[in-house]
């Protein structure tokens, strides 16, 4: 009878430490998953700072096109601020630099600017 109880005894300390086990696995499981998550939070973040890059840098085209002025304070975009930098050399050709902020996180795009063919 004694033998019978050792035997469960073992089985119940074996099993603790098998769900002791499992345990950990799955707090380690869920640590790898907030890696994940902050991972495509910050694609989220560098993809939405991108487009506004992008629209600004279009804002400035259409205006250059249409003969107007380059906005020369910040524009402001869902989140994103959007600044623009206007380098020219010569009538019709220079530099200009649409600079996008948001979250921590900036983008620059450079556009080279040339005297159109008409």
């Amino acid at each position: 009878m004694k033998a019978t109880r050792t035997h469960r005894g073992a089985a119940v300390a074996a099993l603790v430490v098998l769900l002791c086990g499992l345990q950990m696995l799955a707090v380690l499981g869920m640590g790898g998953s907030a890696q994940d998550s902050e991972i495509v939070l910050r694609r989220v973040i560098a993809a939405r700072v991108q487009y506004a890059a992008d629209a600004g840098a279009l804002i400035a085209a259409r205006q250059i096109r249409e003969l107007r002025a380059v906005p020369t304070s910040d524009l402001t975009l869902g989140d994103s601020r959007i600044s623009f930098v206007l380098n020219t050399v010569s009538s019709g050709t220079g530099d200009l630099v649409v600079r996008a902020s948001t979250d921590n996180a900036s983008r620059r795009i450079r556009v080279t600017l040339a005297p159109s063919g008409n």
